[in-house]
């Protein structure tokens, strides 16, 4: 069964925190077209939060839209307030999708999996992994970092995607 309509009361349309919050709802359940409606929202009231920036982000990176990404996390770590988490984060994103090193990049995804294993991020983190360890040939790895994806263990989050490179 397809998951509800999150529905924005009226009164919370004008609120940037409720916003962002909608916006991650979304995000969490995959429906990143409306996850990028909520964080521009949000965004438009409130532009200064590097949360929001980092989460408009991967709602971009995860419709394929990877220089709209990498402008909305530069504009994270320009907000100057992200946390050490979301700055970590941000650090393997580049590196994985920007950088010409994907042995750099594992690295950093390995580093803010050990650092942040429960993180908010860690789902994105572990996926993005292994998709670097696909770039590397590092095939069972590869397939042992997907298979909890495809076989939504770690819910809905990019099941369909995993399941496709693992077939």
């Amino acid at each position: 069964m397809p998951a509800p309509d999150l529905r924005v009361v009226p009164a919370a349309q004008s609120n940037a925190e409720y916003q962002s919050f909608i916006a991650a709802l979304y995000q969490r359940r995959n429906r990143h077209a409306e996850a990028m409606e909520h964080y521009q929202i949000a965004l438009r009231l409130a532009s200064n939060v590097g949360a929001w920036w980092v989460g408009l982000g991967i709602s971009q990176d995860a419709s394929d839209r990877p220089r709209e990404a990498m402008e909305s996390f530069r504009r994270a770590k320009a907000s100057g307030n992200l946390s050490a988490e979301l700055a970590a984060y941000r650090n393997a994103h580049t590196l994985h999708f920007r950088g010409s090193d994907p042995k750099a990049a594992l690295a950093a995804w390995d580093a803010y999996l050990a650092t942040y294993p429960n993180g908010s991020l860690a789902p994105e983190a572990r996926y993005d992994r292994a998709l670097v360890l696909v770039k590397l040939a590092r095939w069972a790895e590869a397939r042992a970092a997907l298979a909890p994806f495809a076989n939504g263990k770690v819910g809905a989050y990019r099941q369909k995607e995993a399941a496709e490179i693992l077939a």
